[in-house]
């Protein structure tokens, strides 16, 4: 027998399955204005958007998929606060693995470290390779190489001492 974690989402009665994430149900005890005699749970449609996150509808509302699965882990964390401090990261890069154990709080610096960027390039005119990093909103200049192989080293350590939370490719 499935066990499921009962929560409450816009004022509506949901659950979901703690060993499958995209087992999301909803309560119905009405049908129109009139109450049903046998309520029911039924399971939430769950489809993807564009930019590659599960998605669902609960009443006229959209939720992204990985913000309920924290929600109902974390019934304390805020799911409607969007601020840049509440953002939920998939550790491994994977939108659609929405397992608990690969999500987590970041701010949106945090998250914005996973983007996954070149950080390296080659001037023509002065025929040498350049390493940069971004860095509270700036680029930071990481230094000048002979070789791609060297810029490409550099950006690596640059990741690893300016944005510790990034995954490391």
């Amino acid at each position: 027998m499935a066990d499921y974690i009962e929560f409450e989402l816009s004022g509506r009665k949901c659950r979901l399955n703690r060993e499958d994430s995209h087992d999301i149900q909803r309560w119905f005890v009405k049908s129109g204005r009139r109450m049903l005699k046998k309520p029911y749970w039924r399971k939430a449609s769950i489809s993807t958007n564009s930019e590659g996150y599960y998605h669902f509808r609960l009443g006229n509302r959209l939720y992204k998929h990985h913000r309920v699965v924290y929600f109902a882990h974390n019934p304390e964390w805020n799911i409607n606060d969007c601020s840049k401090n509440n953002h939920i990261d998939h550790e491994d890069g994977n939108r659609t693995n929405n397992h608990i154990n690969n999500l987590r709080v970041v701010t949106q610096a945090e998250n914005n470290q996973n983007i996954i960027a070149k950080g390296y390039s080659y001037h023509k005119r002065d025929k040498i390779w350049e390493a940069y990093i971004a860095l509270n909103g700036k680029q930071m200049h990481l230094g000048r190489f002979l070789t791609e192989e060297e810029a490409k080293q550099a950006r690596a350590e640059g990741v690893r001492k300016y944005h510790p939370f990034a995954r490391q490719s």
